[in-house]
């Protein structure tokens, strides 16, 4: 009998959420890394301007409309308030302001989000 394994589930992802995952150390083995993600609409928003524009001007300068900025960390001596965060992996697919993309691998620790292109033809 062979095992049949589902694709994960798209996960949906929206500008501020925060996301766990888990990278690859250069000396093996995985580390757990924090993220904030980022929208160049969701920025605009925040901030009270026109979200199209934003995001017109951005494309205009070929900048990436969606990120996710690794969190670090902090060592504090008094009691720390806990965050929820969505916990992702490399690969997983997730769905951003409509666009699905997957989740990849970018130099320094860092993650990426790489569209998915549909490759079925319409007949």
């Amino acid at each position: 009998m062979t095992a049949t394994l589902t694709p994960p589930a798209v996960v949906q992802l929206a500008d501020g959420d925060r996301l766990s995952i888990e990278l690859p150390r250069f000396r093996g083995g995985v580390i757990a890394h924090d993220f904030t993600v980022v929208t160049t609409e969701g920025l605009a928003r925040r901030r009270g301007d026109d979200p199209s524009v934003w995001v017109e001007r951005a494309r205009h300068l070929g900048h990436e409309l969606h990120g996710a900025f690794n969190e670090g960390v902090t060592i504090t001596a008094h009691q720390q308030e806990v965050v929820a965060r969505t916990e992702v992996a490399l690969g997983q697919t997730v769905e951003l302001e409509g666009v699905t993309y997957t989740i990849a691998a970018a130099p320094n620790h860092n993650i990426q989000f790489v569209p998915v292109v549909d490759t079925e033809e319409e007949v």
